[in-house]
């Protein structure tokens, strides 16, 4: 008789712990599918959005210049910032929050809803394209890892210190230096500000425009958008030789005119 009791007692032991397994079991099943479908919801939610993102990037981006609208594509429109690094000499930086970096930065942010454009700047203060070459600085842009760069060459720095053909090897070098460390750069020259007063400051100039396109990469001719020499206007604009606040703002207009195709007040 004891015997049957202990049986029966091993018997609802046993019983006890396999049907608490199970029911564990399914437990854990159960909260596994719920996660699953909860994270499926949401990836379907992120994707519809990112879906939704690029197709109104898309749409702002129309008309833009094509190697920046493909930038902005493949940065902002993935969910990753666009890194803008802008160089030059002091004057890129003589209004602080108001040269024309910063204000290029805050109107292509408010065009495109978004504040995934960043924006470094490199101000190689009064060195010459020499000093710049010799300190090997072009290593300080590249590390920046930029999407977008924007080269003004110190042409007016070196203006009677040194010759053009060095200039324009510094500009060579330090392209070919931020390139081979980023190959997906999109890589911009623009000339310093407008002296027109200097002839050999304008011919010096010429040749960078000439040279900019024998090497095959984009100049940004913002010359174009300021007043002839001569013109009264331009005491609104300059200072000296230096860019006053409108001045600035002129320059920025310029780059975001291009870079975008529309007028800045559309």
């Amino acid at each position: 008789m004891k015997g049957f009791f202990y049986g029966l007692i091993v018997f609802l032991l046993i019983t006890v712990i396999v049907y608490g397994k199970f029911h564990y079991d399914q437990k854990i099943a159960d909260t596994v599918n719920n996660s699953l479908s909860s994270n499926t919801v949401q990836n379907e939610a992120s994707e519809g959005e990112v879906a939704a993102n690029e197709e109104t990037l898309d749409e702002t981006l129309e008309g833009a210049e094509e190697v920046f609208a493909e930038k902005m594509r493949s940065t902002v429109g993935e969910g990753e910032p666009l890194t803008i690094v802008v160089a030059g000499s002091s004057v890129i930086n003589d209004q602080e929050e108001e040269s024309f970096p910063a204000l290029l930065l805050k109107d292509l942010q408010e065009k495109y809803q978004t504040d995934q454009i960043k924006m470094e700047v490199v101000d190689f203060k009064d060195q010459t394209s020499l000093d710049v070459l010799d300190n090997e600085e072009a290593n300080q842009i590249a590390a920046l890892e930029p999407d977008v760069f924007i080269f003004a060459p110190l042409v007016l720095n070196d203006d009677g210190l040194v010759s053009m053909d060095d200039t324009l090897y510094s500009m060579n070098d330090i392209v070919q230096t931020v390139e081979k460390e980023n190959p997906d750069v999109a890589t911009y020259i623009q000339p310093p500000q407008p002296v027109y007063e200097n002839t050999y400051y304008v011919d010096r100039i010429e040749q960078l425009q000439n040279e900019t396109a024998s090497n095959d990469v984009t100049y940004i001719n913002h010359w174009e958008s300021w007043p002839e020499a001569g013109d009264e206007a331009m005491d609104i604009y300059f200072e000296g030789s230096e860019p006053t606040l409108e001045g600035h703002k002129r320059w920025a207009d310029h780059l975001f005119t291009f870079f975008t195709n529309q007028p800045l007040d559309e």
